[in-house]
């Protein structure tokens, strides 16, 4: 079987990249670099990929711009600062080695010294006259400069490592920064979410302390984005996501799960104090009169939806995720711009009490 990077050569790779924008066109899907990399994967039949194209194909709905970027930042945005990590930590490991390389080149130049100081001691002891007390000055003296000038070269080799390696550091702590990073909001992106979701999970069932999950969504955003433009559709999110990091305590998680939805973690929380949170910020976003930046013009009330679920006895991440989404769209049904608290969990076969 070939690999990938056989098949994209020569004219098998021709017929592939054809087949892939053809593709693209009966789903009306814009020609750009990060839309053909989706759908050149999925025309390879890579199984997340796959998977996350036909859940929206099936669903009906459109493949416009707004879906594909929140499909490449799910699946792709994160590859390239992991890479940058991995390039910058063996970067930051050949220089701890050539440190390790230094230090042993400088024991071994002070036991050579130490070796030269006790010979000439000896031999003072042996023979202490002026004759051998002038040669072994004028040794001395030598050695010792030879050492002095060793370690000044050790000394600036050190401070250029130390440099080097803070940079290095710097550019390693960016790095990791990116990779859970939203570009759009600076929020925690799917990817920290989905870790930090485990965790909480984890130590909720462990510790046996309440959890409850909000996930939301700007209401009519499409609206935004065909009236205004993309630049003020990421105005509008943006402004959602800082509404919620305003709100949130430090042991809280706001994420953009993506494109314009969201989802907070709240650990110990139950979901009464969730229902609080969702309608604080809703009420938050209502209120505010939101200029568009390039023109001043109003561009209209911003409300949200949200759905609210506590994590209950015996439940998995799954369920809860899938309890709180569900609340979301109750609201949607209901008119929107409403928050809706989940009815608690009923494991299978057992109804939920109200």
């Amino acid at each position: 079987m070939s690999s990938l990077l056989d098949q994209l050569k020569g004219l098998e790779g021709l017929a592939i990249a054809r087949q892939t924008v053809e593709l693209m066109g009966r789903h009306h899907v814009t020609p750009c670099p990060q839309n053909y990399e989706i759908w050149l994967n999925y025309h390879l039949g890579t199984p997340a990929v796959c998977e996350a194209v036909d859940s929206i194909v099936q669903s009906g709905a459109p493949m416009n711009d707004q879906v594909n970027k929140s499909l490449y930042d799910r699946l792709f945005a994160g590859d390239a600062a992991q890479a940058n990590i991995l390039i910058t930590s063996e970067q930051i490991a050949r220089e701890l080695s050539g440190v390790l390389a230094i230090l042993e080149s400088a024991g071994e130049k002070s036991s050579a010294y130490g070796v030269v100081l006790q010979n000439a001691a000896q031999a003072l002891e042996q023979n202490p006259n002026g004759a051998t007390l002038r040669d072994l000055l004028a040794s001395l003296a030598a050695t010792t400069r030879e050492m002095a000038e060793h370690n000044r070269q050790l000394n600036a080799q050190l401070t250029e490592t130390s440099v080097e390696i803070t940079g290095l550091r710097e550019s390693l702590a960016q790095a990791r920064s990116e990779s859970v990073t939203d570009g759009l909001t600076g929020l925690a992106n799917r990817r920290y979410f989905d870790e930090m979701y485990k965790m909480r999970l984890k130590e909720a069932g462990e510790v046996g302390t309440p959890l409850s999950l909000i996930v939301l969504d700007i209401d009519h955003f499409k609206h935004f984005n065909d009236t205004w433009g993309h630049s003020t559709g990421d105005q509008v999110i943006r402004f959602v996501g800082a509404s919620l990091q305003d709100k949130a305590l430090p042991d809280q998680l706001v994420a953009r799960y993506g494109g314009e939805e969201f989802v907070v973690i709240l650990p110990r929380k139950f979901g009464s104090a969730g229902q609080a949170f969702a309608e604080e910020v809703r009420r938050v976003v209502e209120g505010k009169k939101l200029l568009r930046r390039s023109t001043n013009e109003y561009l209209g009330r911003v409300t949200i939806s949200a759905g609210v679920a506590e994590l209950g006895p015996g439940e998995d991440g799954a369920s809860l995720l899938q309890r709180a989404d569900n609340a979301l769209y109750v609201s949607k049904r209901e008119g929107r711009n409403r928050v809706t608290l989940s009815p608690p969990f009923a494991p299978p076969g057992r109804a939920a009490v109200a």
